[in-house]
């Protein structure tokens, strides 16, 4: 029978931590793949609901690091606060939530020496709350460095410093109880860089206005400019758009916005996603540690961004099987996809209770009792902070075959909105989930 993970107080003991160190070997790999199938899964959700709240515009944030935090926090929950964490985070068939956690974290503070990662992921906790020695024990070992208590009431200020360039006005207060703070920045070396001479300002399409204009079965070019260039369905003799004046009718319609173009042609892995026409490409970085996806609609939909079908079919079984290095295959491809820096202040708090987290933000109905006998705890607020370099800087482009690979070249033009996410490919967890719309 499963056992549920996301109720600490039913554990093996009272803390519910799976003692005694180090967890049964045998269970490693369930535990890895049960951990990978949750954190995919919290991720999707929440990406869902960001992209409701901006339909249009840009979204990105760090699932492990919410995750992770609020794993942490479900150690000191009891009750039907530890069981709505765990149902949130799916971690239902996970039976080491905590030693999972702890191989995530271990695995990728380790890139910090081949990349600029840096993930803060810290659970402060106010020091008149008189922290359990059984919390404090339970949490020492699985998230090290992670919780502190600190002095909201008597040293706001001086708590508040601490915080510089991370906190939004008003997120702190004498008030606070518990507070989570994530801040997670990146900026990667790629395995195949990006030619600096290649790079080209370009239009970025934002949306289109006037689809039942820009349809390749014109019958009529602009300007004159015609050739004996077939499309679907049209009849012998017909004159079709040449693919120099489709592009400019195309842009006619278009909002646009400047952006610098990355430009490179090497081997990547491919895949085609039936049902939604859009293409997903494998970036990966500098000693594969990390890899970027990025999931590209063919084309924008009238009066949208492109990505509205791809959002609605988006869940965490779609995303496993688009992402499946079984639907992929290498291929030879020009890739054009921005130069961008992204920074993402964001407050999940409404996202994450729409999520259904609804007990740990309400004091009246919060159960912290496993962290503190002091009644009516709750967790404060969510600080959660992202910032996303994408340059051409990377290793040479020597080709290195794979398996397969298709000798066509394919095109993968990124000049229109795309959904991304960066993975840790050891153990295929999500660091960044992101969508670009705008640049």
């Amino acid at each position: 029978s499963k056992q549920r993970a996301s109720a600490p107080h039913q554990g093996p003991t009272a803390s519910g931590f799976p003692f005694p160190w180090p967890c049964d070997r045998c269970n490693f790999r369930p535990t890895m793949d049960a951990l990978r199938l949750a954190n995919s899964a919290f991720a999707v959700d929440l990406f869902k609901q960001l992209c409701e709240k901006e339909p249009a515009g840009n979204v990105l944030f760090s699932p492990i690091c919410l995750s992770t935090s609020l794993s942490l926090a479900q150690v000191g929950a009891r009750g039907d606060t530890a069981n709505e964490i765990g149902r949130v985070l799916h971690f239902e068939n996970v039976k080491d939530v905590h030693f999972g956690f702890q191989t995530v974290t271990s695995d990728v503070n380790k890139l910090s020496s081949f990349y600029s990662l840096k993930l803060i992921k810290r659970l402060y906790v106010d020091k008149s709350l008189n922290l359990s020695t059984e919390f404090i024990s339970s949490t020492k070992r699985p998230y090290a460095n992670e919780m502190e208590t600190v002095d909201f009431k008597d040293k706001l200020e001086e708590t508040k410093g601490r915080f510089e360039n991370i906190l939004a006005d008003n997120s702190v207060t004498d008030q606070t109880q518990i507070l989570v703070v994530n801040a997670a920045y990146f900026v990667g070396k790629w395995m195949k860089k990006f030619p600096e001479s290649e790079t080209k300002e370009c239009p970025f399409r934002i949306n289109k206005k006037m689809s039942h204009l820009c349809s390749r079965d014109t019958r009529s070019d602009i300007n004159g400019d015609t050739e004996e260039k077939k499309s679907p369905g049209m009849l012998p003799g017909e004159k079709g758009l040449s693919d120099r004046s489709w592009k400019r009718l195309r842009d006619t319609f278009t909002d646009t916005k400047p952006v610098q173009m990355m430009n490179v042609e090497a081997t990547f892995c491919m895949g085609h996603v039936d049902g939604i026409n859009c293409k997903l490409i494998e970036l990966p970085f500098q000693n594969k540690h990390l890899s970027m996806l990025v999931l590209l609609p063919k084309d924008m939909e009238h009066g949208s961004t492109g990505l509205e079908q791809v959002e609605k079919q988006l869940n965490s079984e779609t995303l496993l099987q688009w992402t499946n290095p079984s639907a992929m295959a290498n291929a030879k491809v020009k890739v054009s996809i921005p130069k961008f820096k992204m920074e993402k202040m964001i407050d999940p708090k409404a996202s994450l209770e729409n999520l259904g987290l609804k007990n740990i933000f309400n004091e009246n109905a919060s159960d912290f009792s496993g962290m503190s006998e002091t009644k009516g705890v709750a967790l404060s607020n969510v600080i959660h902070r992202v910032c996303l370099e994408i340059t051409e800087e990377g290793g040479d482009s020597i080709e290195v075959p794979g398996s397969r690979i298709l000798q066509h070249k394919d095109e993968f033009n990124a000049d229109h909105p795309f959904i991304y996410i960066i993975r840790h490919n050891k153990t295929r967890n999500i660091i960044f989930f992101g969508k670009f719309c705008s640049p």
